[in-house]
């Protein structure tokens, strides 16, 4: 009997030990400042945050990494632009595992248009201001 207790408390401890190695987010915003206060904000959650610094290397890690979370600028890497063709892709690369509810992904601008453009096209935003960072990462 106690080493079946014994293994289910090495399951146990394994099973949240990868829950914890799982829980990532990719973050790819404009502002440094920004980043820098939701990747805190990410940790104190339980989050690893990776930051990406431009869009190729968001792309990079949207294509290679798996993530729980993804959070970017609509038009990350054209700033005051609607352009959203980086939200595009870093959403369709996630969108089977958004899908299977194993990623969610939120994507911000400050600009109307902007967020008009990605709602039309099904991609999760919010304008900037209207966020609830702590509610998306639960």
């Amino acid at each position: 009997m106690d080493v079946l207790w014994k293994q289910e408390q090495q399951k146990s401890k394994l099973q949240e030990q990868q829950d914890k190695m799982e829980k990532r987010i990719l973050i790819g915003l404009h502002y440094k400042d920004m980043a820098e206060s939701k990747a805190t904000m990410a940790r104190h959650l339980g989050y690893e945050p990776v930051i990406a610094e431009d869009l190729d290397e968001l792309m990079a890690e949207a294509r290679t990494q798996r993530y729980e979370r993804v959070h970017m600028d609509l038009n990350f890497g054209f700033p005051n632009s609607t352009n959203i063709l980086p939200a595009v892709q870093v959403y369709e690369i996630f969108k089977s595992r958004i899908d299977q509810g194993l990623t969610k992904f939120l994507a911000t601008s400050g600009n109307d248009e902007t967020v008009r453009l990605a709602k039309e096209k099904g991609i999760p935003v919010v304008l900037k201001g209207n966020i609830d960072f702590e509610g998306f990462l639960n």
